[in-house]
C-alpha cells in the first residue's frame, strides 16, 4: 500500500491566511508548518498500515495451522484405527 501523504490525500495543499485571535499565521508559515508534520506523520502512517496487514496476514496463518493440526490429527487417527488390530495379531 503507498501513502502519498498527509496534504496531497486530504487535497489541502494550501491553507489561506487565517487569524486566531490577535495573532495572525501566513499562509507561508503555516504551509510549511503542514509539510513539516506530513513528513512526521507519513512513516507512522505507513507504520500502522503495516502492523495491520501484518495482524491479518498472521491470523491467515494461525488459522492454516489450525486446520492443518486437525488434519494431521484426523489422519493419524483413521491410520492408527485399522493398523493396531492387525498388530496385535501379529504378536500372538
Amino acid at each position: 500500500m503507498e501513502f502519498s501523504g498527509f496534504l496531497s490525500y486530504y487535497n489541502c495543499t494550501q491553507i489561506p491566511e487565517t487569524s486566531v485571535g490577535d495573532d495572525r499565521i501566513s499562509t507561508k508559515e503555516m504551509n510549511k508548518s503542514l509539510k513539516e508534520l506530513d513528513k512526521r506523520v507519513d512513516p507512522i502512517t505507513i507504520d500502522l498500515a503495516q502492523s495491520s496487514y501484518l495482524k491479518e496476514i498472521n491470523n491467515e496463518l494461525i488459522t492454516k495451522y489450525n486446520k492443518q493440526r486437525e488434519f494431521i490429527s484426523l489422519v493419524a487417527h483413521e491410520l492408527r484405527s485399522p493398523i493396531l488390530p492387525i498388530l496385535g495379531t501379529l504378536d500372538e
